[in-house]
């Protein structure tokens, strides 16, 4: 789930293999503060998101937050 800014504050990811499947619990604060399964992530720390690689969805959170106008282009790279 999202915050009103954006921010991810929970998630749970599901992951299956021929032998088992899983899930895990992520909850953020919107502030970079992280609990995965209830215990604190440190190595999380300072983030804002959950970023899967597998899902195209989550870049979009950041992009939300920009607040781009329609129709305008944003170029971030040195050329």
């Amino acid at each position: 789930s999202l915050d009103r800014g954006w921010c991810t504050r929970e998630a749970r990811v599901t992951s299956r293999t021929a032998e088992a499947g899983s899930v895990t619990h992520i909850q953020g604060d919107g502030a970079g503060n992280w609990l995965v399964d209830g215990v604190p992530a440190e190595q999380f720390a300072g983030r804002l998101d959950v970023d899967l690689e597998a899902s195209a969805l989550t870049n979009a959170f950041p992009l939300r937050r920009m607040s781009l106008e329609p129709e305008r282009r944003e170029t971030r790279c040195e050329q």
